[in-house]
């Protein structure tokens, strides 16, 4: 109950801060992109969906987030491509990875590539939330 009550109350801070956080979902998979931009309406925030990497980059947006979902597997570029690509440009958002591997190395190299975190899929939203929060307040 001790968990819940202050999951509960961060999830208020988060809703106070949401309009001022924009999120960025960088998915292949719609029903992963849905889920996403589903949760966090639920606090308010602004989420922008991007289904590939290419459009995420070429968007010119990509330094405005407060936090970046990025799937690992995609076509054209993958996950570990547009964080090499980031770095190159300097911007350090936090990234959060979302992969359906749970392999070791990759999330090792996911992490060695300045990652913050990672979701396993299927995702569920309190989950997401609960690593929105983690991984927001350790940029504040």
């Amino acid at each position: 109950a001790n968990f819940e009550m202050r999951f509960k109350s961060e999830l208020e801070t988060l809703r106070t801060a949401a309009k001022d956080i924009r999120i960025a979902v960088v998915d292949d998979d719609v029903v992963i992109r849905t889920i996403l931009d589903k949760t966090f309406q639920s606090i308010n925030a602004k989420v922008d969906l991007f289904e590939s990497g290419v459009a995420f980059l070429a968007s010119g947006k990509a330094s405005r987030y407060s936090l970046v979902f990025l799937d690992l597997i995609m076509p054209e570029l993958n996950g570990f491509q547009v964080l090499q690509k980031l770095r190159e440009q300097n911007i350090l958002s936090p990234v959060i990875v979302l992969s359906a591997v749970s392999k070791r190395e990759a999330v090792l190299k996911a992490l060695s590539s300045g990652v913050k975190s990672y979701l396993i899929k299927p995702l569920e939203p309190h989950m997401i939330l609960k690593k929105a929060i983690d991984v927001l307040k350790a940029a504040l």
